[in-house]
């Protein structure tokens, strides 16, 4: 879910989220940034590999696009959402969006293969993620991001 907020709405948050800054230099498109926390002076985020960042206030106000999306609460959220051997319409949804965005070559067929696994691993590449082949929260999420985008283009 997007939601437009004010900076200092963003210092107000308590659990993760991902928020939408502008990359330097500028590219065809937003990055997301794991916001893990509000502080006093700014955010704090998580990247990798340098870990928990915090981000001044100062330097927010200039790559912050002021979109904020809503994560999976932690209470509810255990463990992997896809993995290989998994079955179901999820599993065909996931490869649906990796296909539409070229990373999968197969049918969907709703069975989580070797070659899905390859697929989510390329994306996961390509979007400086963990490349563990499962579909866990920050994959889910961000592939669901990419792949509104290209299906926004489309239409």
């Amino acid at each position: 879910m997007t939601w437009q907020a004010s900076i200092w709405q963003l210092q107000s948050v308590t659990r993760p989220c991902f928020i939408e800054v502008l990359p330097e230099p500028p590219a065809s498109r937003p990055e997301l940034w794991v916001l893990a926390r509000g502080v006093t002076e700014g955010v704090v985020i998580y990247q990798e590999p340098e870990g928990l960042l915090t981000v001044p206030l100062q330097r927010l106000r200039q790559v912050w696009s002021g979109k904020l999306y809503l994560t999976l609460e932690e209470s509810k959220y255990r463990g992997f959402w896809l993995a290989p051997g998994m079955v179901g319409a999820q599993v065909r949804i996931v490869q649906q969006t990796l296909k539409d965005l070229g990373f999968f070559t197969g049918s969907p067929s709703g069975q989580f293969d070797a070659q899905t696994q390859q697929a989510v691993q390329r994306f996961q590449r390509a979007n400086q993620l963990t490349s563990d082949g499962r579909v866990g929260r920050r994959t889910l999420l961000l592939l669901l991001h990419v792949g509104a985008d290209a299906l926004a283009s489309t239409t």
